[in-house]
Formats: C-alpha cells, structure tokens, sequence
C-alpha cells in the first residue's frame, strides 16, 4: 500500500524509527520492515499522540487493496481518512464538528471522525462511501493524553443504526488496548453515559 500523506510515503520507502517511548502501533500506519510510516510529522501542538488499533490498522489497508466493481474510489476514501486523522492529531479535543462528534451512548469519551458531508478537511467527500472511524482518549501514567483509534466502518447501508454495534466493539477493542498497555487508562465521562 503507497499512501502519499503530508509529502511523505506512508506504507513505503520513507519511513522513520517509532520513539522508544511510544506504544506500538503509535503514531502512524504500521510497522513497515521494523519502522512505523509517519503520520506524526511536526510534533505535538495542542493536538494529541494517534495510536492505530491493530484492528483497525488492518481495516484501513484492506481499503486500499478494495477490488469490486461498486463504483466507489477508495483510494479517495484513504485519503479523506488519513487527512481527518492529521486533523485530529494536530487539534486533538478541538477538533469538532462538522468533522468530529462526540459518541453519547458510552462511558468513555469515544469520539467518532466523519468522512461525509464535504468539509474543509475533506472537501472532496461528496461521493459514497459514508465512512465513521471511532476513536477514544486515552491518558498515560505521566497524563498526556492521545486518541486510540478503534474501528471504522461504512454507514451507507444502515445508517444511524451502524452506531450501536460498532460503539460497543469499539469499547472493548478500547478495554483489550488498556489492558495490553498497561500504562494508559480510557478517559471515563464525567458522571458515567
């Protein structure tokens, strides 16, 4: 998978070390020969650390291998993904509508990135697929915060109703994730739902 992001080749050629300090899976689109691709290019602003899911990381590439005969451009798709992950990574909790909901049917504070409408983010995103990427804070042992990205998923067919069962794997996935990282904990809503 070749991904041009920011100028640099996600997932090729150019790639750099992972911090000794960051989880795996941290900050970009997977391991590539022992090195993560970048995404986190120009540091921490008032945005927040990505971590990729593995799951999720495995959902992402199987985008761009997509070979059907549905009319749809997922490499566009890709693309529209990694620009709203740059976003949330440079903005972190300001980061917010039209592009970033909050999830209210959880505990934790789930967040849920949005491929459609056309935004500024992702202003060529007129077109199906209807794509929702979850994602949850997450705090370490030191309290910097980063965004764990959990699953994503087409809404296009089911609408609002795709929410309920994808909101609880995303728990889990977020619940599995802490309990392998036992140095982050998810970041529960004040006074629980």
């Amino acid at each position: 998978m070749e991904l041009v992001f920011q100028g640099v080749h996600v997932g090729g050629e150019v790639a750099y070390r992972q911090p000794a300090a960051a989880p795996v899976g941290a900050v970009g689109f997977g391991a590539v020969r022992g090195l993560v691709a970048v995404s986190h290019i120009c540091g921490k602003m008032h945005g927040v650390d990505i971590v990729l899911h593995p799951l999720f990381e495995s959902w992402l590439r199987s985008l761009s291998g997509e070979d059907t005969d549905d009319g749809l451009d997922w490499w566009e798709a890709c693309a529209d993904i990694a620009a709203l992950l740059r976003a949330l990574e440079i903005y972190g909790r300001e980061f917010g509508d039209p592009e970033c909901h909050e999830v209210v049917s959880t505990r934790f504070e789930l967040g849920a990135l949005r491929r459609t409408p056309p935004t500024s983010t992702t202003p060529y995103a007129v077109d199906l697929p209807v794509l929702r990427i979850l994602f949850a804070f997450v705090v370490d042992d030191d309290g910097e915060e980063a965004a764990v990205v959990l699953i994503g998923g087409d809404k296009t067919e089911l609408g609002n109703r795709w929410y309920p069962p994808h909101v609880t794997r995303a728990e889990e996935r977020l619940e599995q994730w802490c309990r392998s990282h036992r140095n982050y904990r998810p970041i529960v809503k004040r006074g629980g739902l």
